[in-house]
């Protein structure tokens, strides 16, 4: 253990007549008139692998702290979507690999904004509305049910436009996809407006995928043709 000399008990003696063995010099912590400890060399040794230690410590604790920030960053750009029966995550940012993996989850993800079962929600700002479809004899909740697919599609466009990882061609590509799909509902809301009954507008899902992978062709995915615009 080493030995500790206050600084009154400095001034009173002189090293060099320190009567000290040579293990007990080894030992020896003398302060500085500035109250710093100062140590033999091979302390100082001990000291600094004592330092490389902490050092090396609060680097492991930043490198967990910056992970679990990445972590927590990349739950963040998730986009949630919920529908009748389940939940989607998607990842945006993943299109910028080009992958056809990437390319299958928006294929996918599209296909449920257009073809799975949504929950509509019927709150009081509704009830108006709802009674007038019920006088025209037309129905409001198949009317709602297109409202809310187009809700999702304008979700994922501005995420898609605000979406800087993304090349501005593969933004442009997405945005003609779901410009597409939303002229499409849209022209099923004018329909149910002339009493057009919802389930006329069903479309088989393997169907409707068929004409996405035509949707997608035409605006050139996993090309380098120009983003045409389809719509």
């Amino acid at each position: 253990m080493p030995t500790f000399l206050t600084g009154h008990q400095v001034s009173l003696i002189e090293p060099t007549a320190l009567n000290f063995s040579p293990v007990e010099r080894e030992k020896l912590v003398i302060p500085s008139a500035h109250n710093q400890l100062i140590a033999n060399d091979n302390h100082l040794a001990g000291g600094g692998r004592a330092h490389t230690f902490k050092q090396n410590f609060m680097n492991a604790m930043s490198s967990g702290s910056s992970s679990e920030t990445s972590q927590h960053d990349k739950s963040e750009a998730l986009l949630q979507f919920q529908f009748a029966d389940h939940e989607v995550l998607f990842d945006l940012t993943s299109i910028a690999s080009h992958e056809e993996a990437a390319y299958e989850k928006l294929r996918a993800l599209l296909a449920d904004m257009m073809t799975r079962p949504v929950k509509v929600d019927i709150s009081s700002k509704d009830q108006a509305q709802q009674l007038l479809f019920k006088n025209l004899e037309l129905d409001f909740l198949a009317y709602k049910e297109l409202s809310e697919r187009l809700e999702m599609l304008a979700k994922l466009d501005h995420e898609t436009e605000s979406q800087k990882a993304l090349a501005q061609q593969d933004r442009d590509r997405i945005r003609a996809v779901i410009a597409s799909l939303h002229a499409r509902l849209e022209k099923g809301q004018e329909a149910l407006l002339g009493g057009t009954t919802l389930k006329a507008l069903d479309v088989n899902r393997k169907d409707f995928e068929l004409e996405l992978d035509s949707l997608f062709t035409s605006v050139g995915f996993d090309s380098d043709m120009p983003v045409t615009g389809a719509t």
